[in-house]
């Protein structure tokens, strides 16, 4: 199911009432959310499985090939990479991969989120930017089943000061009802909540988030890029505006 929400949004056309308006996976803006588990760089595509990095070869387009395989922690939710950096989000840890020039990834750091109890799984989709890596903790899966796989539950929404790829430092925590996706565009960072609303914020460079804004109903992922941002609940996906983040504006609803 996660991997086909992946391919699904990354490929969705946004819709407007006037035009139509193609995602350009190559912006700038960070267009990932929280089942991407696959990313194109250059001639190379990574994937992550429930426990592996694989890397393919794409020079070739008509004979791609397995060049790598990398064993990481079991439960990997899901793979971002931003400026040749890939970001990996497990149950239990955020894994930090540069890229060689030959395309082979070579781990520059693994952070545990949770080490005071082996009763504590939460899921935890990652996302960079400027130095500054998001990563949300959830003890609540999208389909309301929890805890997410531990006794404890945890629901908030870190930031890591990643200037140092070898030893990222958490810089930053907020308590959150049931944090899922999160997608940022420029300074603006998206979190959903399952069982709440989606929380906009305004974030600097050093790790703080002002909250600028809440978009109402539960949802557990999200897409932002160049103004425009989809939520995705179970039963549907609703895009709005945010171009004017003082008047954040819905204009589609797609039924599932």
């Amino acid at each position: 199911m996660k991997y086909i929400l992946s391919f699904f949004l990354l490929s969705f056309v946004l819709v407007s009432c006037t035009k139509v308006t193609e995602v350009d996976v190559n912006a700038d803006s960070a267009i990932s959310g929280k089942y991407n588990t696959i990313k194109v760089v250059g001639d190379f595509i990574y994937a992550v499985t429930d426990s592996e990095l694989v890397t393919i070869d794409k020079t070739d387009n008509d004979n791609p090939k397995e060049i790598d395989r990398q064993e990481l922690g079991d439960r990997i939710e899901n793979l971002y990479e931003a400026e040749n950096v890939l970001f990996i989000g497990s149950e239990t840890d955020m894994y930090i991969f540069t890229l060689a020039s030959n395309g082979i990834p070579e781990m520059q750091s693994e952070t545990a989120h949770i080490s005071f109890s082996d009763e504590v799984e939460v899921c935890d989709p990652v996302i960079a930017k400027n130095d500054i890596a998001y990563v949300t903790l959830s003890s609540v899966q999208p389909d309301n089943s929890v805890p997410c796989g531990g006794i404890i539950e945890i629901n908030e929404l870190r930031t890591y000061n990643i200037a140092d790829l070898t030893s990222p430092k958490q810089v930053n925590t907020v308590d959150l009802d049931s944090p899922q996706g999160l997608s940022i565009d420029g300074d603006i960072l998206f979190v959903t909540n399952l069982h709440g609303n989606t929380n906009v914020y305004d974030v600097n460079h050093n790790g703080g988030m002002n909250l600028v804004g809440v978009i109402p109903g539960g949802a557990h992922d999200v897409i932002a890029t160049d103004g425009k941002v989809l939520i995705v609940s179970k039963t549907e996906i609703k895009q709005y505006d945010y171009s004017n983040i003082d008047n954040i504006i819905h204009y589609a609803t797609i039924k599932l």
